[in-house]
């Protein structure tokens, strides 16, 4: 790339966001078989949801936006295969994407950020950050994945241009 010139713009692509899944989020390929319908569910919505403006942002933005927002999906929708290993966490089995679903806390409701705790009586405070306090539902439930977080960063770091406030 010569100096001055705007970097490349990726585009994604299915075959891509499934090897991201096994390489970027580390779900292992016997627990998601690369032909899972579940894939193909969170890509194409993903793909329907991410602002296509995003598209003219030079380098890889709308390409993380896009295979961020669809692993959320993933795991939030994906059920899991039968017969497969458990993954054993405090003496309980669970499947994987079950305990995924576990260690994120994504059926649990939160509704801000602990700012104080104590150990009498185990008080938390919770306040909802300012950039928080006009999300939907739907945004709000990207909060409770590492990919669904770096999704929505993105989409905010722009205002509310792009239908995000």
């Amino acid at each position: 790339m010569s100096a001055g010139a705007l970097p490349v713009t990726p585009k994604p692509t299915f075959d891509g966001f499934v090897a991201w899944v096994y390489a970027v989020m580390g779900v292992p390929a016997q627990y998601l078989p690369s032909d899972s319908e579940w894939l193909f569910y969170a890509y194409n919505t993903a793909i329907a949801t991410v602002n296509q403006a995003f598209i003219c942002v030079p380098g890889p933005i709308y390409l993380q936006m896009v295979y961020n927002l669809a692993g959320h999906l993933l795991v939030t929708w994906q059920p899991d295969v039968p017969d497969m290993p458990y993954v054993v966490k405090d003496g309980v089995s669970y499947g994987y994407f079950q305990w995924i679903r576990k260690e994120n806390n994504i059926l649990g409701a939160t509704t801000g950020t602990v700012t104080a705790s104590s150990d009498e009586g185990s008080s938390v405070t919770l306040v909802v950050p300012k950039q928080a306090e006009n999300l939907t539902l739907a945004q709000l439930q990207l909060m409770t994945t590492p990919w669904g977080r770096y999704y929505l960063g993105l989409a905010q770091s722009v205002g509310t241009n792009w239908g995000i406030s």
